[in-house]
């Protein structure tokens, strides 16, 4: 008995034994292991150190690029900020002109003083590091066909043409518009450069974005949050608001033409383009057509939407469509006594807003997080359902018959390429908040509005 309990207590104490040696060769392996990753820490922040002065030596040899394209000394940006074009044509000498700061004259494009300062605006334009790449490709592209590495200004005009096509805005390239005290539920173009927003500060505001965004107008009246602007594109601007009513407003003259009949928030307007009528979308769940040339009378109350009408737009043949929160679309034919015609299901949340394309096609947008394409030729079929967005949608303004914008309470507004199976091609960051408004300027621009207080124009 006794030989069996030590035999037990032996085996027990070569098995600790064994286990201690396992324990030893583990931290022994456990310090292996920490003086790689020291070591391994110590390299990344080597790497780190070198990549620094990577980025260190590129930002030198960039500002060195710009400062060898300055003729004589830096000139102040503002200086140059202050005149309307860096680039002009001059038409009495047919010509192609570039704006010389040192001595306040426009210089031929192709002269070498212009070239200098062609360079010079570009680069500060795109960045000297963009700016440089690009003109260096044109440069290994003349030199690979046997010609000289001289980059000539119609050269320059492809560059920049071929780049923006690729890259329509840059996020960096965005301006601000500062003044509403709320924010911005809605954004449209009018006409000279002109941009209208409206606020849920019950104002309106006319931006001249020739001039830097610079507020021209602003407008007072509403007593309530403004929900919807539109214009009718001959100096007139159409608003709906929470107070119920609609106003027009003649920008030229000063004057206001108020609409009543509305018995619930007025969500949306739109002007139908024959230069008398609109339409204008409720929270009363009905639609009203108003004939200005009689003195703003309703001539047509559109019913039947079992929840209120978000969005409205004309379909340029008499037609009309609309967004509602029962999820649905409706299209109405005016000239048939506003018969409903179409009603396009798909969405599984409120519709916010929708938007005429070309070809017979329609774009929606809703609280689903999602944008549709209705082809409206073939029975109201919904052909494209684009998806990105991380939270409602706001807003959907066509810019072109294949590109599409839209503004998110996800912060974003996302640039959508039809021609490419409705492919999201960018995505512009920079409202602190949700983004209410989008609307395209006409010049390749784009204008947005949101809860942060703020306007941006995008280029």
């Amino acid at each position: 008995m006794k030989r069996t309990l030590l035999a037990v207590l032996k085996s027990q104490q070569e098995q600790l034994r064994r286990q201690q040696e396992q324990l030893k060769r583990q931290e022994r392996q456990l310090k292996i292991q920490e003086a790689q990753l020291k070591s391994k820490q110590e390299q990344l922040r080597r790497q780190q150190e070198q990549l620094k002065r990577q980025e260190a030596q590129l930002k030198r040899e960039e500002e060195q690029v710009v400062q060898n394209w300055i003729p004589s000394g830096h000139v102040p940006d503002q200086e140059i900020e202050e005149i309307e074009e860096v680039i002009w044509y001059d038409e009495k000498n047919k010509l192609w002109t570039v704006y010389n700061p040192e001595t306040k004259v426009y210089v031929s494009a192709e002269s070498e003083e212009g070239q200098r300062w062609l360079h010079y605006h570009y680069s500060k334009m795109f960045g000297p590091g963009t700016y440089n790449r690009l003109r260096q490709k044109m440069v290994a592209k003349h030199l690979a066909s046997g010609e000289n590495a001289q980059v000539s200004f119609k050269d320059l005009a492809g560059i920049i043409a071929g780049y923006l096509d690729e890259q329509p805005f840059q996020n960096n390239n965005a301006v601000a518009l500062t003044g509403h005290t709320r924010g911005v539920y809605s954004v449209c173009a009018l006409d000279d450069g002109l941009l209208a927003s409206s606020s849920n500060d019950k104002t309106i505001r006319i931006w001249d974005s020739s001039k830097g965004g610079e507020c021209v107008q602003k407008l007072t009246g509403h007593t309530n949050w403004i929900r919807s602007i539109c214009s009718f594109g001959d100096g007139r601007l159409v608003s709906g608001s929470d107070d119920k009513t609609i106003r027009i407003w003649n920008l030229s003259q000063g004057t206001v033409e108020k609409l009543t009949g509305h018995t619930g928030y007025v969500y949306s307007v739109c002007a139908l383009g024959d230069g008398r009528t609109l339409a204008s979308g409720s929270y009363d769940n009905t639609i009203r057509i108003w004939d200005l040339s009689k003195r703003g009378k309703c001539v047509q109350t559109l019913t039947g939407p079992t929840g209120s009408v978000y969005s409205v737009c004309a379909l340029g043949d008499g037609r009309l469509a609309s967004g509602h929160f029962d999820k649905t679309i409706r299209i109405w034919d005016l000239s048939n006594e506003g018969k409903c015609v179409q009603t396009l299901t798909g969405h599984i949340s409120a519709v916010t807003s929708v938007c005429a394309m070309g070809d017979g096609r329609l774009a929606s947008c809703s609280y689903d997080n999602t944008i549709r394409i209705w082809d409206l030729t073939k029975g109201g079929e919904c052909v494209e359902k684009l998806t990105g967005h991380t939270r409602p949608v706001n807003s959907v303004c066509a810019m072109g018959d294949d590109r599409l914008a839209s503004a998110s309470e996800d912060k974003t507004i996302r640039i959508w390429d039809l021609s490419k199976r409705g492919e999201c091609v960018q995505t512009l960051t920079g409202h602190k908040k949700e983004v209410y408004s989008v609307c395209a300027l006409g010049d390749g621009r784009l204008a947005s509005g949101s809860d942060d207080k703020t306007v941006r124009i995008w280029w």
